[in-house]
């Protein structure tokens, strides 16, 4: 029996910044049949695909631009302890990490509300399998965030509707999330495409240590595996939306590879696009999701260990491992 954190009565407010913030908030919004709900979009630099997935689905929304600017979120702060009555009593929040979208969202609801995370990648894994222990908000600004949620008697870090399963924490109520709204594609399995689904390359190599040039030469390496194991078969590479790198770029002019950016997340590509027989990644999000979409279709987690301080090499490893139990095949890499 589910908390009434869940049920579908209850009325809410979403705050989310991200593309997968935003499919995840469709798959609440349906799957919870809500009626009665506000969709607030911070912007940022990924906001048109957040746009087209919002579009698609038909959902209305509020859009805000709160900018990078210090005083505001001072300001957030201090008004998200003022005492409310408002019309929402549950906040769906797009990313537990994310101060801007807890102290804008707090702006929203009434005391004694429930704040319920959504996912923003795979972050949410290593906290369900208690690998992460780093504060998610920071130690000061996680202190500050529970002390003043307690004082409005709002929940904090407790419910969670998650597309991960299989991960019982007792610190968290967790409601699965299934995403049947990516369950459209019908198509046979096409033997003529492999996909390479591409990482934030200079964000990915700074968390796990590493020069940039490590994903060049792991690329390379797969780009000549694939062509030995897949003859006469297109590869495609999709980029990362915040993805810069022009080496990656340039590697793929080099190889003849298609270089693909989407203006949707990639899980939505898929949804309209054939099955493919393979696909490559960097642990990213989308594996997952497209491996539960095409549990026929060859999916692979392109590992390098990572090295680093703190608790970074225990969460990456959660994430690795949940994979291989999903039916990820994992290929490791020496760095």
């Amino acid at each position: 029996m589910y908390n009434n954190a869940f049920d579908s009565m209850t009325p809410s407010v979403f705050v989310v910044g991200s593309p997968f913030q935003a499919l995840c908030l469709v798959g609440a919004i349906r799957n919870l049949k809500l009626t009665e709900y506000k969709v607030v979009v911070i912007y940022y630099d990924r906001y048109y695909q957040v746009k087209n997935v919002l579009g698609r689905f038909g959902v209305n929304y509020e859009l805000r631009y709160v900018g990078k600017y210090r005083w505001r979120m001072r300001w957030y702060r201090i008004t998200s302890l003022i005492h409310r009555n408002n019309k929402y009593k549950r906040l769906f929040l797009g990313d537990f990490r994310s101060e801007t979208l807890l102290y804008f969202g707090l702006q929203y609801i009434s005391d004694g509300a429930d704040i319920v995370y959504l996912d923003d990648g795979n972050a949410t894994l290593p906290l369900f399998d208690g690998k992460r222990t780093t504060p998610p908000l920071g130690c000061l600004d996680t202190k500050y965030a529970s002390v003043m949620t307690k004082y409005r008697k709002i929940s904090f870090m407790k419910y969670f509707y998650s597309i991960y399963t299989g991960l019982p924490n007792e610190k968290f109520i967790i409601r699965h999330n299934s995403l049947d709204i990516l369950n459209g594609n019908t198509s046979e399995i096409d033997n003529r495409r492999v996909y390479i689904i591409g990482t934030n390359t200079g964000l990915y190599c700074k968390s796990m240590n590493f020069p940039e040039l490590t994903i060049v030469k792991v690329l390379e390496t797969i780009i000549h595996s694939i062509r030995n194991k897949y003859l006469q078969t297109e590869i495609i590479y999709i980029p990362h939306g915040k993805d810069t790198s022009l080496e990656v770029k340039n590697l793929c002019d080099r190889y003849c590879v298609e270089y693909k950016k989407l203006d949707v997340p990639v899980e939505l590509y898929f949804v309209d696009e054939i099955k493919p027989i393979a696909i490559y990644g960097f642990m990213s999000s989308a594996l997952f999701n497209l491996k539960q979409m095409f549990p026929a279709s060859e999916v692979y987690n392109l590992y390098l260990p990572p090295s680093g301080e703190g608790d970074t090499i225990a969460r990456k490893k959660s994430i690795s491992e949940y994979y291989k139990k999903c039916g990820i095949i994992q290929l490791d890499f020496a760095v």
